[in-house]
C-alpha cells in the first residue's frame, strides 16, 4: 500500500518519467508476484518456511533500498519485480507458517489480531510517509519503507526461536505440496 502511494510520485518527481514507466513498473511487480507463486513452494522445501520468509522479506527490503540509492528506470523496474516477488512470497510463507504453527482453535483470534494490527500500522505509516514525502521528497519514503523492512527482517530472526510447535521437516512439506 505504501509503495502504491509512493511509486507514482517517485516516477514523476525523481525519475521525471511519464505514466508509461509507472504502468510498466506495475507489470513488472505483477510478474514478480507470479514468479513467486511458481518458486516459493520449492524454496520452502529447501530453506524451510522461516528461511523463505527471511529471503523474501530481505529481497523486498533490498529492492526498495535500491530506488533511492540509484534512481533510474531500469533499477525501478527490477526493483518492482523483486518487490512483487518478495511481497507475494512473504505473504505465502507467512500464511503457511501460521497454518503450521497456530492451533486451529486459536487461528481466528490470532488472524483477527494481526489483521487489526496490520491495518493500524498501514494507516500510521501511510500518514508518516505522506507527511514525509510532502516535506522531504519521494526518496525519503523509500528510506522509511527500507527501515520498516529491515525491522521486520530482524524481528523474524529474533522471534524464530519462540514457536511452541516445531515445523514439520521438509519431507512432510513435500507430501503436502
Amino acid at each position: 500500500m505504501l509503495g502504491g502511494y509512493l511509486t507514482p510520485i517517485f516516477v514523476k518527481d525523481v525519475l521525471r518519467a511519464g505514466p508509461e514507466v509507472y504502468g510498466l513498473g506495475e507489470v513488472f511487480y505483477s510478474l514478480g508476484a507470479v514468479i513467486a507463486g511458481l518458486t516459493i513452494p520449492s524454496l520452502s522445501l529447501r530453506l524451510g518456511l522461516v528461511g523463505t520468509l527471511l529471503v523474501t522479506v530481505g529481497a523486498y527490503t533490498l529492492a526498495v533500498l535500491a530506488n533511492p540509492i540509484v534512481p533510474s528506470i531500469a533499477i525501478l523496474l527490477t526493483s518492482m519485480a523483486l518487490q512483487g516477488w518478495g511481497n507475494a512470497g512473504s505473504r505465502v510463507a507467512r500464511g503457511t507458517l501460521s497454518l503450521e504453527t497456530i492451533p486451529n482453535e486459536l487461528m481466528g483470534r490470532v488472524t483477527l489480531f494481526f489483521s487489526a494490527l496490520e491495518r493500524l500500522l498501514r494507516a500510521f505509516f501511510l500518514g508518516v510517509i505522506t507527511s514525509q514525502v510532502g516535506s522531504f521528497g519521494a526518496k525519503s519514503g523509500y528510506w522509511t519503507i527500507t527501515i520498516i523492512g529491515a525491522f521486520a527482517w530482524i524481528t523474524i530472526v529474533a522471534c524464530r526461536q519462540f514457536r511452541r510447535q516445531k515445523l514439520p521437516p521438509a519431507e512432510a512439506l513435500r507430501k503436502v505440496i
